[in-house]
């Protein structure tokens, strides 16, 4: 269920709304939001920013412009962000992961973000140079379209692939895939301390969904680079997987979340900040009436804070710390 949120969702009543064409993007926000942030990119139109409802079920949608009437004081990283992607058209993954990089080097999260993301921002630069030499063995004479090697190759890192030393082939490995095996195989026993329940249930069912899915999309990657037939039909437009790489951000940044419980107040907290970041990647699958029962159950009580903590504060710093784990992410691939 989406509610368009108007310039600010204090002051206008929401109303529901269908679905809406267009590229759902995982934005790696540091403000304080639960769930997170996504934006949703269209070709024709301005984009939006959809977030959690923190008074029901349901998201938020509202334009992208709009970050200042959203009720909580968003971090100069989100102003910062937002403000870049803008000015692209149509931001796609590449777009929001090159920019997440650029702001976090400029300093706006803060002294160790800024030193990690310079540090993987020069490691992807070699990492895709490196790629696009391999991606163009791929291709025979001609027959690459303009811009398909370098966009695949920026994709390919992006999914946390690497060449091996002789640049012909790719590593087995893919730190990634083994970061979703390791965290998202495992959600029932790393969650084992919370007690169980419903969230504790479709946490782990929609996990062992993400990662089946995942698997499939790593595995059909690495065929599609040995089908010369499919790669001769790759234009810039029409690369495989937008919208599973648009969010696999998202769920590393859940799969870091998971192992963050030594900053967590309580085992029911914790588990609806896990479910909220699930319910804002799984958007098109929860809009459904599964989805807004799961969504009622764990947002009646998400404002439900212990009083002596500053929750602005909290997830503010959870945010930031999460940021930085992605820039280790990153430094820590092949």
């Amino acid at each position: 269920m989406e509610m368009f949120a108007g310039n600010s969702f204090l002051s206008h009543a929401p109303t529901e709304l269908p679905l809406s064409p267009g590229l759902l993007l995982f934005l790696p926000s540091t403000s304080p939001v639960t769930g997170g942030l996504l934006l949703r990119s269209h070709r024709r139109r301005e984009s939006e920013l959809l977030l959690p409802n923190p008074f029901g079920a349901g998201l938020f949608v509202t334009p992208a412009d709009s970050l200042e009437d959203l009720g909580f004081v968003p971090t100069a990283f989100d102003r910062v962000l937002l403000r870049q992607l803008g000015a692209v058209e149509a931001p796609g993954f590449l777009e929001m992961s090159a920019l997440t990089l650029s702001t976090a080097v400029a300093g706006f999260a803060g002294r160790e973000a800024q030193v990690l993301a310079r540090k993987a921002r020069a490691v992807q630069a070699e990492r895709q140079s490196r790629m696009l030499a391999y991606v163009q063995t791929l291709f025979g004479p001609w027959e690459a379209r303009p811009d398909v090697p370098e966009r695949l190759a920026a994709i390919l890192v992006q999914m946390g692939f690497c060449p091996s030393e002789d640049a012909r082939r790719l590593h087995s490995a893919v730190p990634t895939m083994e970061l979703l095996r390791r965290e998202l195989g495992s959600v029932e026993d790393r969650l084992a301390w919370t007690g169980g329940g419903v969230i504790f249930e479709r946490l782990v069912r929609v996990s062992r969904q993400v990662l089946a899915h995942y698997e499939a999309v790593y595995a059909d990657m690495r065929a599609l680079l040995h089908d010369r037939a499919r790669m001769t039909r790759l234009t810039a437009t029409n690369l495989p997987y937008a919208e599973e790489l648009a969010l696999l951000p998202g769920w590393i940044r859940f799969c870091h979340l998971l192992g963050d419980t030594v900053h967590a107040h309580t085992a029911f907290h914790f588990l609806s900040d896990m479910a909220a970041l699930a319910i804002m990647l799984m958007h098109r699958q929860t809009a459904a009436a599964e989805g807004r029962s799961w969504a009622s159950r764990w947002q009646t009580a998400a404002i439900d804070r212990p009083v002596s903590v500053d929750m602005s504060l909290h997830l503010v710093e959870r945010n930031e710390r999460l940021l930085r784990m992605a820039c280790l992410h990153v430094l820590e691939e092949i």
